[in-house]
Order: structure tokens, then C-alpha cells, then sequence
């Protein structure tokens, strides 16, 4: 399993089941956006392969490996979910014999997109998985699924990853000093972040002129944050890329300061539970962001 940045002991775990022949049917792989949840899916499922197949395995064209997301539907084209009839179709094709003799993938890229009824579907192959077929379930929160979904499956959590486990990629690129201190910052331990930075010169500026906006309304009075949550509360992907940089900053709050120990857990939740609102109810934006710079910024 190569270019795989952190997560030495999820990566360890799936090299093992794969030389011993004892891998699940089912894994469920959540976490952050961003930390390689999906890359690492593909980097695992090569194992199965022969290296002239790992191209299509990336481009999730491979007809062994099925990619189904709400962005890359299977018959639907509602994206606002994964529908029922996607289900359908994943469960048709999980059925029929491998193309190459081998194994089959059956990868849903944010599981928790599924409709209550396709997830029940899903249930139903899951309970009755048919010989040879691995499915991987990615999602960044657990509370979209259904508890039902979660029993049937091998749950790895995958997290941040460190500092240094992404200097190496940052090496590897030549990136000089001023440059490698913005990447660390905007990516925040994602990994996907950081290799975007490093080729995409306009991306990086305009998350680090955001990160800038942000830690000034960070530091700043009560009056300023609350005319900034005015700003930016209807524009949900600003909303929720400021809610991620205000989770690194409280991370870090609890990794640097031993005097901000319990608040910064309590701050912590209290961001997380609400990025989560965010992506899955019609909450008040901006009465969600002047409760958190209440709870939070004034800490």
C-alpha cells in the first residue's frame, strides 16, 4: 500500500487480513473529510489486483470495483441522496461474478448520503453477502447511519493525522519554508488538503487569505463575530469551512494550553455536533454561529 500519509496502524491492520486471507465482507471507514478514507479504500483494493488494473481501481472504472457516491450515481440522478435504486443496483452488480476471478469492491463514498430506505436495502446484502465481494462504507459521521448498518460492518476510524506524518509529502515537493508553515495551517491534519496546496497555487492562497478572516474574527470582540456570523450565514460552505478552522484552533487550544483543558473538550463538542447540524438539518445558521461564538471564541 504506497503514497498512504499517517494512519500506520489502520494501513497495518488491512496488510494483515489481506496476507491472511481473513478480511471481513464489510468495513466502515469514518472520519474527517479529507484525511484519505477514500484513497486508502483504493490502495487496499489493489492488494486484490494485478498492478496493470490499479489504474481503472483509481479511476473508479474498474468493473471489479463499483464507486457509488451522490456525486457519481449508479442509475438515479437525484444527487440531493444516495437513492434506493442505487442500492438496487449495487446489490445486481455485487451479484455477478467477478470480471478478472478474483474479488469484487463495493465502495459507497459518503454512506450516509443513503436514503433510510436504501440503507435498508443495503442491510439486506449485507446480512447475505455474496462470495468474494468486500463492501467499504465511507462516511464522515456515524450519526447519518442507521445502527443496523454499523452492526454489519468492520468500523476503522480514521482521524487527523500529524504534522510530521505530512513534512515528508511537503519535502518531497521542494516547498520552501514560508510556504510548508500556510500548508500545515489550512490542512489542519488532512492530508488532502495538503496535496492540493502543494500543486494548486490559487487554492492555497485563497484558504489561507480565509484562514487570516478567520483567526482576525477569532481574536476579536463580541460585536465583530457576531456581525461575521451575519457575513457568512448563508453561504452553508463558508459556514462550514470556518466551523473546521475553528475546531483545529480549539485542538490545539487542548494539545498547547494545560489551563484550557475541559472548556476546549466541552468547545470541541460543541462545533462538531454543530458542523453536523449544518450538513443534515435546516438549522439557523445564523443562530447556530452566534451560539458557538458564545460558547467558544469568548474562552
Amino acid at each position: 500500500m504506497l503514497k498512504i500519509i499517517g494512519h500506520k496502524r489502520q494501513v497495518e491492520y488491512l496488510k494483515k487480513v489481506r496476507e491472511r486471507g481473513t478480511f471481513a465482507h464489510a468495513y466502515l471507514f469514518f472520519g474527517p473529510e479529507n484525511v484519505g478514507k477514500l484513497h486508502i479504500a483504493h490502495e487496499w483494493a489493489k492488494l486484490f489486483f494485478e498492478s496493470a488494473d490499479w489504474r481503472a481501481i483509481d479511476e473508479n472504472r474498474h468493473p471489479d470495483f463499483i464507486y457509488l457516491s451522490r456525486e457519481k450515481l449508479l442509475v438515479s440522478d437525484n444527487q440531493k441522496e444516495i437513492g434506493v435504486d442505487d442500492i438496487l443496483e449495487l446489490r445486481h452488480l455485487a451479484s455477478l461474478s467477478s470480471n478478472s476471478g478474483g474479488h469484487k469492491f463495493m465502495v459507497i463514498d459518503g454512506a450516509d448520503d443513503m436514503s433510510d430506505t436504501a440503507q435498508n436495502s443495503l442491510l439486506k446484502i449485507l446480512e447475505e453477502p455474496p462470495p468474494k465481494t468486500v463492501f467499504i462504507l465511507i462516511t464522515d459521521s456515524l450519526e447519518g447511519l442507521l445502527p443496523t448498518i454499523v452492526s454489519r460492518t468492520v468500523p476503522m476510524e480514521f482521524s487527523f493525522v500529524a504534522d510530521d506524518d505530512l513534512i515528508p509529502l511537503l519535502d518531497e515537493s521542494d516547498v520552501g519554508a514560508p510556504k510548508k508553515e500556510k500548508i500545515l495551517t489550512i490542512s489542519s491534519g488532512r492530508p488532502g488538503i495538503a496535496i492540493r496546496a502543494v500543486s494548486d497555487k490559487d487554492y492555497l492562497e485563497n484558504e489561507w487569505l480565509f484562514y487570516e478572516s478567520f483567526k482576525k474574527v477569532f481574536d476579536s470582540d463580541a460585536l465583530s463575530q457576531f456581525l461575521y456570523s451575519q457575513k457568512i450565514c448563508q453561504e452553508p460552505e463558508t459556514v462550514e469551512k470556518f466551523l473546521f478552522f475553528l475546531l483545529s484552533e480549539l485542538r490545539k487550544k487542548l494539545v498547547f494550553n494545560e489551563n484550557y483543558g475541559w472548556e476546549a473538550v466541552g468547545s470541541c463538542k460543541e462545533v462538531f455536533n454543530s458542523s453536523d447540524l449544518l450538513r443534515k438539518t435546516n438549522v439557523n445558521k445564523r443562530m447556530l454561529l452566534d451560539n458557538i461564538f458564545l460558547e467558544t471564541c469568548d474562552k
